[in-house]
């Protein structure tokens, strides 16, 4: 009954929304997607011209790319566990709500979380491994699509997509840990849109993201250049060594 329940909620229509909000309302849940892709391809496109490493463009999309599908596949299951914890939840909290507690709690805490567990992965794996986990895609000068050595390419995702998803498990065990107080910070930042489900969805999935999706990106890019490069320059791990200190 209770994955019945879930299936009914999931894909409500716009007009049944009323005052709860949903993460895939219909057709609007189809434009907010939509959005959030091109919002996150616009925040990539920022970060690149910001770039001083001299990575060319397709050097630049060849890392990215890993962010990309760690962010899809983070996407797909925040969705998911919203739409159980707002069907199950007991303390009055929507789909929207928990939504917006897991990208916020991800984009921080969970770049840190991701950052140690690759560094604890590099440095439990046999000297051949590492070498594979950390040989960077790029070399001097231009680079092609046809010159990327894809096999270490395809294990480099790997890894990566096993760090995140682990980091997911943390977080979301963490958020029911501290499930209460979550509940109360999210309804009160969320207050506003409380009579306004499709505004709320918006802000949840759109403005939010704008924010704290330009910071997971700018924070995991420099985990891949710190990763890929033997001797990495201050300027690039100055953010994570400092969240690190901030959270010891």
């Amino acid at each position: 009954l209770k994955l019945f329940a879930l299936s009914r909620v999931r894909f409500q229509r716009p007009g049944a929304m009323a005052k709860e909000c949903y993460v895939f309302p219909g057709l609007l849940g189809l434009l907010i997607q939509g959005c959030l892709l091109g919002l996150s391809l616009v925040v990539l496109g920022i970060k690149k011209s910001f770039d001083r490493t001299g990575r060319t463009l397709v050097q630049f999309l060849v890392d990215c790319s890993k962010q990309v599908v760690g962010a899809g596949w983070v996407h797909v299951a925040n969705m998911l566990v919203s739409m159980l914890l707002g069907d199950i939840g007991t303390g009055g909290a929507d789909q929207c709500q928990w939504y917006w507690t897991q990208i916020t709690l991800d984009d921080s805490i969970g770049v840190w979380v991701e950052y140690r567990l690759l560094k604890c992965l590099i440095s439990s794996v046999s000297q051949d491994r590492r070498d594979i986990l950390t040989k960077p895609l790029r070399g001097e000068g231009e680079l092609d699509l046809f010159k990327i050595d894809y096999v270490v390419y395809a294990k480099q995702l790997a890894a990566w997509c096993a760090v995140i998803t682990v980091m997911k498990f943390v977080m979301v065990i963490g958020m029911l840990v501290a499930r209460s107080p979550l509940e109360v910070l999210a309804a009160t930042i969320l207050e506003p849109f409380e009579d306004h489900p499709h505004e709320k969805l918006i802000f949840v999935m759109v403005v939010t993201p704008a924010v704290m999706n330009a910071l997971q990106f700018w924070l995991q890019d420099n985990i891949f250049l710190e990763v890929n490069t033997e001797k990495p320059s201050e300027e690039l791990v100055q953010p994570l060594k400092n969240m690190s200190e901030n959270v010891s």
